[in-house]
């Protein structure tokens, strides 16, 4: 029996090239949307805070790093930045 794949590149159709499209477009925005968080994590967050170590379990620390990283995103285009993708990346539990 073949798999999805292998069925979508037997016959192709005009629906399931959308499926594809869509889950690519939302992992590169994932992916992205996770840079702009390492950003605010690791380069803003000293910029702004020299000397203060970030606590990942304090929410007024995450919350800003939420917070940039959503400025960040707005400023390039990037969607996808979410509270919760926020946490993952930063606690390392994502990826």
């Amino acid at each position: 029996m073949l798999d999805y794949y292998q069925q979508l590149a037997a016959k192709p159709s005009y629906h399931d090239s959308i499926k594809v499209l869509e889950t690519d477009i939302q992992y590169a925005n994932m992916l992205t949307a996770a840079h702009c968080i390492e950003y605010s994590h690791l380069i803003k967050w000293d910029e702004v805070h020299s000397g203060k170590t970030f606590d990942p379990d304090d929410p007024e620390h995450m919350r800003w790093i939420y917070n940039e990283a959503v400025k960040r995103a707005e400023l390039f285009g990037v969607l996808g930045v979410t509270y919760s993708l926020t946490q993952g990346v930063v606690k390392k539990t994502l990826f």
